[in-house]
């Protein structure tokens, strides 16, 4: 079930470095930091289960000092992060995590557990924590207690309570050719309980050379007529919240050759099918 979520929503933790974190670096010309985070994020059915696990891994040559934090968090209308102050109903109150603070030696890793522990009985919906893992290393005098942020990394928990309902549509689809990219616009109305996702690939056919729609995902039928010859790729799995209506941007690649091709969507919007042509030219 959580492998199975995540595929959906494809929420990556290069996202939650993009869209989630304070300045990740203190300046803008230090290299990323050497750490790797796993799982990406984490679901859970309360109903079957109330604990879960990362795995920090160090994979530099220094020991790096780390402290987790827990906030509430939403998704803004150009679905970024944003932090949201407390409520005794909120996930980041349940949690308890374990441990808290840890120093990682060099090429180790660090398993951190959490449980999900509230104080009563919850309304049944879906909850959501964004948790933080944040290197802390003192800077200045040892006595001034001065303490510089090196990376902030940010995994979002998701825990459903309850029977909940999927219901969410593709109400709108926009192409856009401009001088450089392709711009697609997919319009989501989530009118459900749960977060969804999509989850699949987009290939540009040029006009006359689609074989129609197989059984076969459009990806397999794009390798059989060469990588190189067709523009493709994954579609953007950003989550779309319950009772949100959102516009997803993506910029797919131009095609160098002129002419009129068929842009092709297929995978899964939550757990429903998704399949969509839109024809366009190319000048």
């Amino acid at each position: 079930m959580l492998s199975l979520f995540f595929n959906r929503l494809r929420l990556p933790l290069l996202l939650v470095l993009t869209c989630c974190a304070l300045p990740v670096f203190a300046e803008s010309k230090m290299a990323p930091p050497q750490v790797s985070l796993s799982p990406s994020g984490v679901y859970l059915d309360l109903d079957k289960k109330s604990s879960g696990l990362f795995h920090l891994t160090n994979l530099g040559d220094q020991p790096k000092r780390v402290r987790t934090r827990a906030y509430n968090f939403e998704l803004d209308d150009n679905s970024q992060v944003k932090l949201m102050p407390p409520t005794p109903q909120s996930l980041d109150q349940w949690l308890i995590v374990n441990p808290r603070e840890f120093t990682i030696p060099p090429k180790s890793q660090q398993v951190i557990r959490f449980a999900v522990r509230p104080p009563i009985k919850p309304e049944p919906g879906e909850y959501r924590a964004m948790l933080y893992f944040e290197e802390a290393s003192s800077v200045g005098d040892a006595g001034k207690g001065m303490i510089k942020l090196g990376f902030q990394l940010g995994a979002p928990i998701y825990v459903r309570i309850g029977e909940l309902t999927e219901k969410a549509s593709l109400t709108q689809h926009q192409v856009t050719v401009t001088g450089q990219a392709i711009e697609l616009g997919l319009t989501i109305h989530n009118q459900g309980d749960l977060s969804v996702g999509l989850n699949g690939q987009y290939v540009l056919w040029p006009d006359g050379r689609y074989p129609g729609r197989q059984a076969e995902p459009v990806d397999t039928l794009a390798a059989q007529e060469g990588k190189s010859s067709l523009v493709r790729g994954n579609l953007l799995g950003t989550p779309i919240l319950p009772g949100s209506l959102r516009t997803l941007i993506q910029r797919l690649p131009r095609p160098s050759v002129p002419g009129r091709y068929l842009l092709v969507l297929h995978g899964t919007l939550g757990t429903a099918p998704l399949h969509v042509e839109l024809p366009l030219n190319i000048e």
